[in-house]
């Protein structure tokens, strides 16, 4: 057994923590979704264009902390990957009835494979699921959109139709595509009941998807053509809507809520119990 007297502070609580907090952001930093730099379905939707001028530039994204929500909903993927993979319905026929965590290929742009992340697609209704954590905030923005444009807002809708599109493309058909909002802060003793967790669905349009490929494509034979910088001028006097654009100013962006963007392992925002 080691001494510990080789490793002087080793037994001191502010160390171990520091210690274990630096093992979450390291993991969260450096995993493959944290550090792609290509276009995904999840951005081929995005309304600003910067945004999508750097992505399909694949400039890497300027140095950020770990975002505690993002962490918590890649967490809750976990989980839910487990509990259906063990539900007896998944073993009910002949074959498992969902494809689970399901790689595809939705289109290219600029050449290069667009590959998404299906979370879940049900081989008996046709239909491809996407699990959405979100906070109150959030859950009001989403429904709010829902009521006024029909859809959570173009990002997600853009992300679950390209799913729908990278399935049919790998031999599934597609009949619908649906998010599932579970919340992250939920109080109530019964999420389900309480109606804090729901869905949204429609029909699978493959248009939609063709649609934003070749959005994505013209801005990336406009980087080609006048290179990155020049293409970010033009695009200078637009409006940002993601409230977590990565690119834009903090002051040309939605406002987001504090609780999604700090990063609590700055080591001093958790405390000691």
């Amino acid at each position: 057994m080691t001494a510990l007297g080789a490793f002087p502070g080793i037994d001191e609580p502010q160390v171990i923590f520091e210690e274990l907090c630096e093992s979450i952001r390291g993991e969260e930093l450096n995993r493959p979704r944290s550090t792609q730099t290509m276009i995904g379905p999840s951005g081929m939707g995005v309304t600003c264009t910067r945004w999508l001028l750097h992505q399909i530039a694949e400039t890497e994204e300027p140095a950020a902390g770990v975002n505690w929500w993002a962490w918590m909903g890649t967490a809750m993927h976990g989980r839910l990957e487990g509990v259906v993979r063990a539900d007896p319905i998944q073993q009910a026929g002949p074959a498992p009835r969902f494809l689970i965590e399901t790689d595809v290929t939705v289109g290219q742009v600029g050449g290069k494979p667009v590959i998404g992340h299906v979370d879940l697609y049900d081989t008996l209704s046709h239909t491809v699921v996407d699990w959405k954590s979100c906070g109150k905030s959030s859950t009001q923005k989403f429904r709010a959109a829902i009521k006024r444009d029909g859809h959570p807002g173009s990002k997600y809708r853009v992300q679950l139709q390209a799913y729908g599109l990278g399935m049919v493309l790998a031999g599934h058909p597609a009949r619908q595509v649906m998010n599932v909002f579970l919340p992250r802060n939920s109080t109530r003793a019964d999420a389900f009941a309480s109606g804090e967790i729901w869905f949204w669905s429609e029909p699978f349009d493959p248009q939609i998807a063709a649609d934003a490929l070749d959005r994505c494509n013209g801005l990336h034979d406009l980087i080609k053509g006048v290179g990155l910088a020049a293409a970010l001028d033009l695009f200078s006097a637009e409006q940002c809507t993601e409230s977590h654009c990565p690119w834009c100013p903090r002051q040309r962006r939605e406002p987001a809520s504090p609780s999604t963007t700090a990063d609590p392992f700055g080591l001093g925002e958790i405390e000691g119990k």
